[in-house]
């Protein structure tokens, strides 16, 4: 139920969004909205993130196969 601005309240439909549902939902909102610029803030960090993860994965992915190949070679 919500609250309407008369008093009196009105029974809404309630939706379980995933998460890919709920980024695009956020980059086509209006920032100027306080919830839309938070989700638009965190999908950015959150992404930003991945992409360290993945960088530093392809890094010692890159040191692991160096090792084999030094260790092949000696």
């Amino acid at each position: 139920m919500v609250a309407l601005g008369s008093g009196a309240t009105h029974e809404v439909q309630d939706y379980m969004l995933t998460r890919y549902a709920c980024y695009l939902i956020a980059q086509d909102g209006d920032p100027r909205k306080e919830q839309i610029a938070f989700a638009q803030s965190y999908f950015a960090v959150q992404s930003r993130k991945a992409e360290l993860i993945e960088e530093r994965l392809k890094h010692l992915s890159r040191l692991d196969t160096r090792d084999k190949l030094r260790a092949s070679e000696k």
